[in-house]
């Protein structure tokens, strides 16, 4: 007996204009950033990318970069998803959650553990980098999380602002990039750490949005009110879990 067409359900969504240009942006700044990394090696590329720097992004740069912390723009956004979109707010907790695993747990603390920093490893080679940053960063380097979440979270934006004119979608999409290369110019990660990473962190948002939001956005909407508090509690224990990470990566 075949299903009545107008009562299936479309658990998938097609690229928006704003999504595509999103991901052709990062797609020529991979390539370009790839095609510098095998040229010039790991190191090299760091420096000739790292030596091209004026005073006024002397004084933008350090700030710009903490449009990379996820925890913090992507935190705005779950505070007006509570409410107007629990999909959107779970699969922001997700991108957080399988960020924190990937390239702190997995990435940093066991596959690429010993590899430095760039002030670490060029100090002790006496050679002098442009670096400028307003808090002290850790030691280790590759991926870059700052990068994983820009490309995550300026993902997320780009998909909730989808509605507004292009434009906006293109300004998330500049911001998202600089936010990632500002990592370089204030010299605390490579350029193979930046490209690695943000292509982590937007493939991460880009699968859960093709394939884990559309199933939660159709859930969801079946979920009476009565059980909002259940969803509530679940995202909470989430964040602990999050924070928990976090913390046990940087201190404990």
């Amino acid at each position: 007996m075949s299903q009545d067409p107008s009562l299936r359900i479309n658990l998938s969504y097609e690229l928006t204009p704003g999504i595509r240009w999103y991901l052709i942006g990062w797609g020529i700044c991979w390539t370009l950033g790839l095609t510098l990394w095998i040229a010039l090696g790991y190191h090299d590329s760091f420096l000739v990318l790292n030596r091209q720097h004026v005073p006024w992004l002397d004084v933008l740069m350090p700030h710009l970069t903490h449009l990379g912390d996820g925890y913090l723009i992507g935190g705005l956004l779950a505070i007006w998803a509570v409410r107007k979109d629990k999909a959107l707010l779970v699969c922001l907790l997700l991108t957080m959650l399988l960020l924190v695993l990937l390239i702190n747990n997995v990435g940093k603390s066991w596959l690429f553990d010993g590899w430095w920093r760039p002030p670490l490893i060029f100090g002790q080679k006496g050679i002098d980098i442009h670096y400028i940053t307003l808090a002290g960063e850790r030691f280790k380097s590759f991926p870059s999380g700052h990068s994983a979440s820009a490309g995550a979270i300026g993902f997320w934006y780009v998909w909730t602002l989808r509605k507004k004119p292009l434009w906006v979608a293109l300004g998330i999409s500049f911001l998202a990039l600089l936010a990632a290369y500002s990592r370089v110019y204030i010299g605390v990660h490579f350029l193979g750490d930046i490209v690695v990473g943000s292509m982590v962190g937007v493939a991460v948002a880009y699968g859960l949005w093709r394939w884990a939001y559309p199933w939660l956005e159709h859930r969801l909407a079946q979920v009476s009110q009565q059980y909002d508090s259940w969803i509530q509690t679940l995202v909470f224990l989430i964040w602990l879990l999050i924070l928990y990470l976090l913390i046990e990566q940087h201190y404990l």
